[in-house]
């Protein structure tokens, strides 16, 4: 009988098609940077501190697809979506200048950074968005969608993850197994178990020494001599600086101009510069007052209000320096555990209390059974975004189980965890009056 046939009889048209299909080579690429595949994926890996297993991260991934080389990651708690998705652009186009004084464990260098030509994603809710659509568009970078249910048709980046399962995270302590045969009666929640910097520190090491050192899978060379071979006749490009690139990334937001400022998430935004332009509005007899501005949601503690007379981004600091370095994530978990239980006249909070109470509650909560609440809780934590170099302060000691082996896939044992410490509040709020199951917050912008 005909092969095609008896696949569409059993699993169907679409399947027998993708299993049938002529394949041919394709040169969709003739240099670094033209064309770049972004996904998201779980690792299968648990994660932990001392007190216990916190859960699986999230790793996103930018590869270029001429040289194989991985141009920038995000590796946290944070589901998929364009926070996750800008900081990982940010930490892709930027160059990585800080990777050995920051991981002394990486011995070679990452030579990639520059603004990509094309970027290759699925429809998922995060790229289908109109910040993603307002950024690329600013940084002239063309978006292709790939058809639904096509994830052959961005191989690389598939492949690549399937690759860092196999090769490196089933040596690692704490890996999961995709099926319950091979799984059997193990339970990675037992341990032992790697802390979360340490896994960031990992990946570096994979990155640059491992995966960027090993051969091209069509050209006779390594994919960093690929990479640089074609950056010396093609060199990236490069914003006009690191803020300029904040701001093209950051959210977008539509927002009134009034004599408080502008009014963002229940917060006030307010410069002379901001006032300057409400005068300068009126005097040019501009009577709309409505403002495009843009926030980044890793730090919501300025923002940048765009002069609608010479198209120029003016700097906006919030009211209460609370903010400053607070995520958009921690603050809608603050604002809506102070109007649920500090807003009553007997027991008023202000907004530094109130953060500190709630990262008590964090920290607390890692010690619970519940992953899913610890999970949250790392969440609100912040180590979502450690892939930031410029963050990036210390990191964890790893040690080598086998002095045969030099590369990052080998069995690591547990390092000492790395916790983060609550700041003192000075308040009679209990640990028991805030459940992380109400952490369930709305991340979309306002």
């Amino acid at each position: 009988m005909d092969p095609w046939e008896v696949d569409r009889q059993r699993w169907g048209k679409r399947i027998a098609d993708q299993r049938h299909a002529p394949r041919t080579p394709q040169s969709m690429a003739r240099r670094i940077l033209e064309r770049v595949e972004v996904d998201h994926s779980p690792l299968k890996v648990v994660v932990g501190t001392k007190a216990g297993p916190i859960g699986q991260p999230w790793l996103t991934v930018l590869i270029d697809y001429y040289s194989r080389m991985i141009v920038g990651f995000c590796l946290g708690f944070d589901p998929p979506s364009y926070a996750v998705l800008m900081e990982s652009l940010r930490h892709a186009i930027l160059p990585k200048t800080t990777v050995a004084s920051t991981y002394p464990s990486v011995k070679g260098s990452w030579p990639c950074f520059g603004i990509p030509e094309m970027i290759v994603c699925d429809r998922g809710a995060d790229f289908t968005s109109n910040d993603l659509e307002n950024a690329a568009f600013q940084l002239g970078v063309v978006l292709n969608f790939n058809p639904p249910r096509t994830p052959h048709m961005k191989g690389c980046v598939e492949s690549f993850f399937g690759g860092l399962n196999d090769q490196l995270i089933s040596a690692l302590p704490g890996r999961t197994f995709r099926s319950w045969e091979k799984r059997a009666d193990y339970n990675a929640d037992d341990g032992p178990l790697l802390p979360y910097d340490s896994l960031l520190e990992i990946i570096h090491v994979y990155l640059v020494d491992v995966y960027a050192q090993s051969k091209h899978p069509t050209i006779p060379q390594t994919r960093i001599e690929v990479w640089q071979d074609s950056a010396a006749e093609y060199p990236p490009f490069l914003p006009g600086s690191p803020e300029d690139l904040i701001v093209l990334l950051s959210k977008r937001a539509e927002r009134t101009l009034s004599t408080r400022g502008i009014e963002l998430g229940g917060m006030f935004y307010i410069s002379d510069d901001l006032m300057a332009l409400r005068a300068d509005l009126a005097a040019n007899n501009l009577g709309s007052d409505r403002m495009t501005v843009r926030y980044n949601p890793w730090n919501l503690g300025s923002i940048r209000v765009l002069n609608p007379i010479n198209g120029a981004y003016l700097r906006a600091n919030a009211v209460d320096q609370t903010l400053e370095g607070m995520t958009e994530f921690q603050w809608k978990v603050l604002k809506r555990a102070v109007r649920e239980r500090f807003d009553s006249p007997d027991y008023q909070m202000s907004l530094a209390e109130g953060r500190n109470v709630i990262r008590d509650i964090a920290d607390s909560t890692m010690k619970k059974p519940s992953k899913r609440r610890r999970t949250k809780a790392a969440r609100f934590l912040g180590e979502s975004r450690s892939a930031n170099m410029d963050d990036a302060t210390a990191t964890p000691e790893i040690v080598e189980a086998s002095a045969a082996s030099d590369t990052a896939s080998e069995i690591l044992t547990e390092p000492e965890a790395v916790t983060t410490q609550p700041a003192d509040a000075d308040t009679d709020c209990e640990f028991d009056d805030l459940d992380l199951d109400d952490w369930e917050v709305d991340t979309t912008s306002t």
